[in-house]
């Protein structure tokens, strides 16, 4: 999650990217299996919560962003 919170930080992390990783998380979750390093290994109960803590900082996160574009879009329509 730490190189998510840099790239939301610097900016760099667009909509797109986020809901796809988050995707990627729900997956995972679904599945209970997570690919590392080209293999796919079992998710022990750690992971998961890991998982989950970083699928709702995305979603929290696309969630914003998505706030935010209403809001620009009822000042266009307001203005």
């Amino acid at each position: 999650m730490a190189e998510l919170e840099k790239k939301i930080e610097s900016g760099k992390l667009s909509y797109e990217e986020a809901l796809e990783a988050l995707s990627s998380v729900v997956k995972s979750l679904e599945s209970g299996k997570v690919i590392t390093g080209g293999e796919e290994k079992d998710l022990t109960l750690d992971d998961s919560i890991k998982l989950y803590r970083t699928g709702k900082f995305l979603s929290d996160y696309c969630e914003k962003l998505l706030t935010e574009a209403q809001n620009q879009i009822k000042e266009i329509n307001n203005g």
